[in-house]
């Protein structure tokens, strides 16, 4: 989603957790998700990576 405002030279900033979490979102007008942030499919993503032990680690830290 980067490419294309880095590209026109629009101002962008990336939030993470943290920031949504520190309840930072009033202080933006718009706000851009990929559809995997809210939807829970994982896709190819998952397809390609569900075996892969780094992945599997990551979804145990998550889930406890």
């Amino acid at each position: 989603m980067t490419l294309a405002p880095t590209y026109a030279e629009i101002p962008y900033q990336v939030l993470f957790d943290d920031e949504v979490m520190c309840d930072k979102l009033p202080e933006y007008d718009w706000l851009h998700l990929h559809h995997e942030d809210f939807t829970g499919q994982h896709g190819k993503f998952y397809r390609i990576y569900h075996n892969a032990p780094w992945y599997i680690e990551r979804q145990h830290k998550i889930v406890l």
